[in-house]
């Protein structure tokens, strides 16, 4: 299991998330910048990005050094933008306008750049500010085309479904082989807060720490601060719903474990909290 994580979000976020997904989102998605990230969108159809996706998703072995096979280059903004176009389609009929995908493109790079990251770093910072500047871009472009906050995040959320599709299987792959899903759910949390989280970006409280039960909570969110300054608040929810990538996984009659998220700073509460529960396995399908 091991092995197959390291080969294959954060998301993640990110945000509490699991191992598996965490190690593969960053490799998969942000540590993956190659030119195609920051070349201008010549977009005329759908088709034409979906051909630059697999092309940057196509790399071989060759080209690689012997001990990074798993690290080819890959753009998490392309692939998001080209999820955001589909789902766009499918909402209203009609394609996204491939002037307004052009201007997302370049809105994002100037947020990247506001916030220092020019490219080609794989920090814990740098792939937040790529994250967010991705969200807040389409944000900004459609808002101003006339579409609700409401029609927005739904758009957002549906886009980040689609490009997150292939990671949830991948998580619910290694929930189903894990001996223990709670214990995994917990050594990945703990080694994500020690390891993901910028210090100074993220306050952190582990409150809870026992043998059946898990809880951590985050008392100051870099994703909702940065949201605030970008003035972009009101798309905090669709931050969260990033999580659901790896936890809508979760089965507690299969895999004994239970996750609640009671509350986050982006739907007005004072701290975000995620715990973990030991709950009976009824089934073992």
């Amino acid at each position: 299991m091991k092995r197959l994580i390291e080969t294959s979000l954060s998301c993640s976020r990110r945000r509490f998330i699991s191992g598996a997904l965490r190690r593969t989102s960053p490799t998969t998605f942000y540590q993956r910048r190659d030119a195609s990230r920051h070349a201008p969108l010549s977009i005329d159809t759908q088709d034409d990005m979906s051909k630059r996706i697999s092309s940057s998703m196509t790399t071989k072995s060759k080209e690689l050094p012997p001990d990074d096979h798993h690290n080819k280059e890959y753009s998490f903004g392309v692939g998001f933008l080209y999820s955001l176009g589909q789902v766009y389609q499918q909402t209203y009929q009609q394609p996204l306008p491939p002037t307004q995908l052009q201007q997302m493109e370049a809105e994002a790079k100037a947020i990247m750049h506001q916030f220092g990251d020019t490219g080609g770093s794989s920090t814990p910072r740098a792939i937040n500010i790529e994250f967010t500047a991705y969200m807040v871009s389409p944000y900004r472009v459609l808002k101003a085309s006339g579409r609700s906050v409401l029609q927005i995040r739904s758009l957002l959320e549906g886009a980040l479904r689609h490009t997150m599709a292939w990671s949830s299987q991948v998580v619910r792959e290694q929930l189903d082989s894990a001996p223990d899903a709670f214990a995994s759910l917990v050594r990945d949390s703990k080694d994500k807060e020690e390891n993901f989280y910028v210090e100074g970006d993220f306050q952190l409280r582990r409150v809870r720490d026992l043998p059946d039960s898990y809880s951590l909570e985050v008392h100051g969110c870099w994703y909702m601060n940065t949201l605030e300054r970008l003035g972009a608040r009101e798309i905090g929810p669709s931050f969260c719903a990033f999580d659901r990538s790896w936890y809508d996984t979760i089965d507690p009659e299969r895999h004994g474990v239970r996750f609640t998220r009671p509350s986050t700073i982006a739907e007005g509460a004072d701290r975000c909290r995620f715990n973990i529960d030991r709950v009976k396995k009824t089934r073992e399908d």
